[in-house]
């Protein structure tokens, strides 16, 4: 019986050994550094929003001032009223990819809209909806061509300026007959075009209309040309079902950011106090820099938490990531780092966009992707980041950054703290000797 409890107590005391080196092992092993970061006020000249400058396909060379002006969005106006009644010639096609070629070789983005005409009201349409066809079957290639320059299409081809208005296929037909045609277009928009092009609409009635006949409205946003001019901007809200505040609700749940539109004229709509409450609920992305003029100059002369409304709208159309916090850890498991990426913009970023944590170590580039879904994080929204980092960087000195990218296009974040080089936002470092 000696003897067992002796045992007993011997095995108590290997337990209580090995908790003890066990604990100093954790506490040899554990290191963790974290760090608060602030969001800044400098404008970033990111892709796929801003404000957009409409230029005629017939001339890339006015391209070129968007450059100076650091813009990188235009409005490609591509003007087929020469060919109502037959094909696109090969020349007009050219046209097209030579603008589009020059918008890429300057990192600038379009929102493509066709028209039968962009300055008179009358005979503004194609001879038929099969002219119509025709002519999106001989577009569509040339914009999936450049599918990464073409940051949406604007539905167009019908009536004046392509804003489905004064239409020999819309107006004067029955309710029905519009729905119809309209269905009809963007089923083949929709159809012909890469499935990474957005397309943009003028009212939300019309994505509502489309959702109804089964078509895929993930991809279709809205253009609204008579923004913040009325109480219901123009028309644009036509809706009997939905109201002004009806509308910012629905629109708010719409999973595609990429809406835009211009401002007509002043109204008390247009009051820097009333933009920042409905932008995040349009979810707006880009705007007119040159209609209405009358209301840009308006902002100018107002403030936003210290800073130039105009400046403060501007840099947060569209998406605008910074990290609020960011979180080095190491223990006996492993290594992870975490972070937290904040959007205050106004719209959440597109698709195809990819984020990596970049570890700098010995003047050598380590990326480690981060899987998650950018373009759910809306505004005001936070998304943790984690990743666990290799054995090689325990007790390590080495810097932290991150990588937002598509193909070859990077986003810079709006943090204070940024140092953004080659496509890294470089934000913290774990600095210790070894």
């Amino acid at each position: 019986m000696k003897k067992l409890v002796f045992l007993s107590e011997l095995f108590v005391l290997f337990l209580f050994v090995a908790l003890i080196l066990f604990i100093i092992y954790v506490s040899l092993h554990s290191y963790s550094i974290e760090q608060t970061l602030y969001a800044g006020q400098d404008r970033l000249n990111n892709p796929l929003r801003g404000f957009y400058t409409q230029i005629d396909c017939r001339h890339p060379e006015f391209l070129d001032h968007l450059v100076s002006e650091n813009q990188r969005l235009a409005l490609a106006a591509y003007d087929i009223s020469p060919y109502r009644d037959c094909p696109l010639s090969e020349e007009k096609l050219q046209e097209l990819k030579i603008f589009l070629s020059h918008a890429e070789e300057l990192g600038i983005s379009c929102i493509f809209r066709a028209a039968y005409g962009f300055d008179i009201l009358d005979s503004n349409d194609a001879d038929s909806l099969e002219r119509i066809k025709e002519h999106v079957s001989q577009i569509a290639p040339v914009l999936n061509e450049y599918k990464d320059t073409v940051c949406c299409v604007q539905a167009g081809f019908f009536g004046p300026w392509g804003e489905w208005h004064t239409s020999r296929f819309l107006e004067n037909n029955p309710v029905e007959t519009q729905v119809s045609n309209r269905n009809y277009l963007l089923t083949l928009l929709l159809e012909n075009l890469d499935s990474s092009i957005p397309i943009n609409v003028r009212r939300p009635r019309f994505i509502r209309d489309a959702k109804k006949a089964g078509l895929d409205t993930g991809r279709i946003g809205f253009h609204n040309d008579g923004l913040l001019a009325s109480d219901n901007d123009l028309g644009t809200y036509d809706d009997a079902d939905y109201d002004r505040a009806a509308e910012m609700k629905w629109l708010s749940r719409q999973p595609l950011g990429m809406n835009g539109g211009e401002m007509p004229a002043l109204s008390r709509y247009t009051a820097v106090s009333n933009v920042l409450k409905e932008f995040p609920l349009m979810q707006i992305s880009y705007l007119n820099i040159g209609y209405n003029t009358e209301v840009l100059d308006s902002w100018k002369t107002e403030t936003v938490d210290g800073q130039n409304a105009y400046d403060y709208i501007e840099n947060h159309l569209g998406y605008r990531f910074y990290v609020s916090h960011i979180e080095y850890r190491e223990t006996w498991r492993g290594i992870t780092l975490t972070a937290a990426l904040v959007n205050e913009g106004f719209a959440p970023i597109g698709k195809g966009f990819s984020a990596s944590f970049a570890l700098i170590k010995d003047g050598k580039e380590f990326l480690i992707p981060i899987h998650t879904d950018l373009y759910t994080i809306k505004n005001g929204e936070s998304k943790p980041l984690k990743v666990s980092l290799p054995e090689e960087y325990r007790s390590a000195s080495f810097q932290i950054g991150i990588k937002i990218q598509k193909n070859d296009t990077a986003v810079q974040l709006s943090n204070k703290e940024n140092n953004f080089e080659n496509g890294t936002n470089y934000l913290f470092s774990v600095s210790r000797e070894n």
